[in-house]
């Protein structure tokens, strides 16, 4: 299904796409904006709580994620955002990926590098094999992307999980544990926060209609 030109979302499976019950593979791509992701995607992930209906579907089902952007180092929190996003409706995440290139194509255009990057994602994509990460890395979900919260303690920005960040032998990692209020990362939380925003989608229903005039 395409979303935009240069935002794409689609399936494909390991024989005959879209056939195989069960063996969905998902790629979500966007190009980096003013450090953003692009607005087309965005406005279709602030209507991506309607995939909540369908989330038994999509649980575990394995997604990569690839950002383009022009220059490097220069992605913003696309890739997070993108992340973040893709694990909402309990995708699998193999991994992720910021290919740079300001042009159509450039960013494969005679780099062999990116072009091997490119196929490594593409066999992640059908490997069954977990997300493996370093230990400076979210341990739960593979970002490594955190914010300090004073002293040891940190958040990570993609999977909203705490946890601390220690030295260890001269390199540093990081322990994390899942938040129980946390409303996406679990199925179980997932559901509950389906559930809750259902009902107060039905009480502002019932109090506009009694805050009507005769």
């Amino acid at each position: 299904m395409s979303i935009a030109r240069k935002t794409v979302r689609f399936h494909a499976t390991a024989g005959c796409p879209a056939k195989q019950k069960g063996k969905t593979k998902t790629i979500i791509a966007s190009p980096c904006y003013l450090m953003g992701l692009n607005a087309v995607l965005k406005l279709f992930i602030d209507r991506g709580m309607q995939m909540f209906s369908r989330a038994a579907e999509m649980l575990n089902k394995p997604a990569i994620n690839i950002v383009t952007a022009g220059l490097e180092g220069e992605v913003g929190y696309t890739e997070l955002a993108l992340n973040s996003f893709t694990m909402a409706p309990g995708l699998r995440l193999q991994e992720s990926a910021v290919f740079y290139g300001a042009l159509p194509g450039e960013a494969l255009w005679k780099k062999e590098d990116q072009q091997k990057r490119a196929t490594h994602l593409g066999k992640r994509l059908f490997d069954p094999a977990p997300r493996t990460t370093e230990s400076w890395r979210c341990p739960l979900c593979g970002s490594d992307a955190i914010q300090l919260q004073g002293g040891s303690r940190v958040q990570c920005l993609v999977c909203r999980n705490y946890g601390t960040l220690a030295l260890e032998n001269g390199e540093v990692s990081l322990k994390m544990s899942v938040k129980p209020e946390n409303i996406l990362y679990t199925a179980e939380q997932r559901h509950h926060h389906h559930e809750w925003l259902k009902n107060e989608k039905n009480l502002f229903i019932r109090t506009q209609r009694n805050c009507r005039l005769p």
